[in-house]
């Protein structure tokens, strides 16, 4: 059984009493500082340990409904009511917990403050004993939005906490740090990082998915696995983004072939093999995001604790609604170009295991180590660095938001060259 990871495991010990603290005495606002992915999902937790209990609906009654309610005791006793609260916080799906991003290129803009900050804190919690406004780029809160956020943040309704993000707070307005209780949250390990991701995802992994050459499942991956994705990514953000996806470790496998067939294949045809692989994952990110469209709909229709319905204003329904789907649209370009970053990086750690059967080094990915010793003395070592090289660049490309279709059919076709023992454009 995979051992639960606390919030405590991600950002270490001055997060965890942060957490003990807030349950007891929540502050106003917190400002976590950060790398950009890690102060997210620490401020996920946060938000979790701030919301924990039942509170009030938008009418002010109590949503409780235990006293003299049976089955709402028997819920809230299960667990089954922070259960499903801490999973739709920690994708950001919650009504409670709401997750406001720049709307600009690169900053807030003032109609943010106005139709969805403010409106929000305003507006008392609907299922949790808490509402939280977490804004995820607090530097990008700009001298004039920070100005009319002042007060807000100073006094903000007796249910209402705000979490601010940040990478430097340097650059944020000193009269916004100096209303909020700062916690730095420090760098993990590609390890600890994949430990974390191991505990979270896999319980959300519905079954193993086949098994691989070597007999190992599919699907649930382990903490290397998990350490291997955050490394190819460069972020937990987005290594989670993609691990969220079922079949991410039976595409990696897949991708692993790749390069071995290119000898013998047709670039035009693998290439359209392999983007039909990313349009197949991005069908089911749109699945999976029109069930957590459904599932926030079904919060806002009504509040599940202690089965006792509350109305939603169509105001805070729609901008709720609305909110949602802006951040699934990002979710989806942010995909496109994830999956396909992460398939470069694959295929430049195939070629690094090349070079590491060529000098007698450890391969890092041992269920290829048939295709590896077929192919090394052809592609040659030569090769194997200029593989790697090209596979760099490319993945550069996507990182400037270029075609990213063209950019990973266009690595397919240089490498080509170097499968066929030629060691690539020259």
């Amino acid at each position: 059984m995979t051992k639960a990871v606390a919030v405590a495991d991600i950002a270490q010990t001055p997060l965890e009493r942060l957490v003990v603290a807030a349950r007891e005495a929540p502050a106003n606002a917190y400002l976590l500082v950060g790398a950009s992915g890690q102060t997210l999902l620490a401020a996920r937790a946060l938000a979790t340990s701030l919301m924990a209990g039942s509170g009030d609906g938008p009418d002010g009654e109590s949503l409780d409904g235990v006293e003299g309610n049976p089955e709402a005791r028997e819920i809230e006793a299960s667990g089954e009511i922070e259960t499903r609260r801490r999973s739709a916080v920690s994708r950001g799906v919650h009504p409670d917990c709401v997750e406001i991003e720049p709307a600009g290129s690169s900053a807030y803009l003032m109609s943010q403050v106005q139709d969805e900050i403010l409106l929000h804190g305003q507006r008392r919690p609907l299922e949790a004993s808490r509402k939280v406004i977490l804004l995820t780029e607090a530097e990008a809160l700009t001298p004039d939005v920070a100005s009319t956020l002042l007060k807000t943040l100073e006094e903000p309704g007796s249910a209402t906490t705000f979490i601010l993000c940040a990478q430097d707070e340097t650059v944020i307005l000193d009269t916004i740090v100096s209303r909020c209780v700062t916690v730095t949250v420090p760098p993990l390990s590609y390890e600890a990082a994949g430990e974390y991701l191991a505990s979270q995802l896999n319980q959300l992994v519905p079954g193993q998915i086949g098994e691989s050459e070597t007999g190992s499942p599919v699907g649930a991956g382990a903490a290397s696995d998990y350490a291997s994705l955050v490394r190819a990514t460069g972020s937990l953000e987005f290594a989670q983004m993609l691990a969220a996806d079922a079949r991410w470790l039976q595409r990696r496998i897949y991708w692993l072939t790749v390069p071995a067939r290119l000898a013998q294949e047709s670039v035009y045809d693998l290439a359209q093999e392999v983007n039909a692989d990313f349009d197949q994952a991005a069908d089911e990110l749109k699945s999976q995001q029109a069930a957590e469209k459904d599932e926030l709909a079904s919060y806002m229709g009504e509040a599940v604790t202690g089965k006792k319905k509350s109305v939603v204003g169509a105001r805070t329904r729609n901008s709720a609604l609305s909110g949602l789907e802006e951040k699934h649209k990002r979710a989806q370009r942010a995909q496109a170009i994830l999956q396909r970053r992460y398939f470069l990086a694959t295929l430049a750690g195939w070629y690094r295991d090349v070079f590491a059967v060529l000098t007698g080094a450890e391969v890092l990915n041992p269920e290829a180590d048939a295709q590896l010793r077929e192919n090394a003395t052809n592609i040659g070592v030569n090769g194997a660095v200029r593989a790697i090289d090209i596979l760099h660049s490319h993945g550069e490309a996507l990182a400037g938001y270029a075609n990213a279709q063209f950019v990973v059919e266009d690595a397919l076709l240089e490498l080509k060259y170097v499968a066929a023992g030629e060691g690539g454009y020259r």
